[in-house]
């Protein structure tokens, strides 16, 4: 079985390879703590800085919100 390498942003340090999919990744870490808000990005929630429009502030990271994922990550942060 072939694997892609995803990359995490959500790390202020650094980006964090890893050879599992994102999904795979995702249906280990509890929605609170990760959340995916692109296809090529998720984030901690508690690494967010800022929110501005469509975009995530972590550090000097600017991290797109799709559309996909917009209204599951909004409707999560307002818990």
């Amino acid at each position: 079985m072939t694997r892609k390498l995803s990359k995490l942003a959500f790390c202020k340090i650094s980006n964090l390879p890893t050879l599992q999919t994102f999904g795979d990744f995702e249906k280990e870490i509890p929605t609170p703590i990760l959340c995916c808000v692109h296809k090529s990005y998720m984030v901690a929630i508690d690494k967010i800085e800022a929110i501005e429009r469509d975009r995530i502030k972590i550090g000097t990271a600017n991290i797109p919100i799709s559309e996909t994922y917009k209204q599951v990550f909004f409707d999560l942060i307002q818990k």
